[in-house]
C-alpha cells in the first residue's frame, strides 16, 4: 500500500509539473517495489523516472533509468512499455546527435508493436513512431525520407480521433 501512495503521489506531482516532487515519491516507490520484489510496478516506476530526467534534460540519468525499465518490461513482457522504452532511447539518441542509433531504436520500437498481435491502439504507435522517425530525417536534412515518413504515418489514419496533436504534427510536416 506504502509503495501504490508514493507512486500515486509521484504522478500527481508529475501531472502538475512538480518534477523534483514527483522524483522524490518514485523513489520510494522504487525502494518498496524492491522489497516486494514487483519487477512490473519497477518496470513502471523506472519508466516515470526516466520521463521526469528528460523533462529536466538530465539525458545520461534518462538513459540509465530507461534501460533499467527495458529490462523490467522485457521480463514482465510488457509490450507497450518496451515499444516506450525503445522510443525514449531513441528520443535520447537523437538529442546526444546520435542519429543512426536513433534510428535502430526507433525501428526497434515499431517491430516490438508490429509483432504484437493485442495491443490497443496499434496503429497510433505506428503513426507515433512514423513521427519520430520523420523528426529524426528532419534533424539529419533527408526531407524526402522525412516527408515519406511523415505520409506513412498519416496512413495510419483514426490519429484525428486518437490523438488530434499527433495528427496534426504529422500534417504540419
Amino acid at each position: 500500500i506504502y509503495a501504490k501512495s508514493a507512486t500515486n503521489l509521484g504522478n500527481y506531482y508529475s501531472y502538475i509539473s512538480k518534477n523534483d516532487s514527483a522524483y522524490y515519491y518514485y523513489s520510494i516507490a522504487e525502494k518498496q517495489y524492491k522489497k516486494l520484489l514487483d519487477i512490473k510496478s519497477l518496470a513502471n516506476i523506472y519508466f516515470q523516472k526516466a520521463t521526469i530526467l528528460y523533462k529536466e534534460s538530465d539525458l545520461l540519468g534518462c538513459e540509465i533509468a530507461t534501460m533499467t525499465a527495458l529490462s523490467f518490461a522485457k521480463k514482465t513482457k510488457n509490450l507497450i512499455l518496451i515499444y516506450e522504452c525503445y522510443t525514449n532511447l531513441g528520443k535520447i539518441s537523437s538529442e546526444f546527435g546520435n542519429h543512426k542509433m536513433a534510428l535502430f531504436y526507433f525501428q526497434k520500437a515499431l517491430n516490438t508493436i508490429k509483432n504484437a498481435e493485442t495491443v490497443p491502439n496499434k496503429l497510433y504507435y505506428i503513426a507515433k513512431n512514423q513521427y519520430d522517425i520523420g523528426c529524426v530525417f528532419l534533424q539529419t536534412k533527408h526531407y524526402i525520407a522525412a516527408k515519406h515518413k511523415f505520409s506513412e504515418g498519416l496512413k495510419f489514419t483514426n490519429n484525428y480521433k486518437t490523438d488530434p496533436s499527433l495528427y496534426a504534427a504529422l500534417l504540419n510536416h
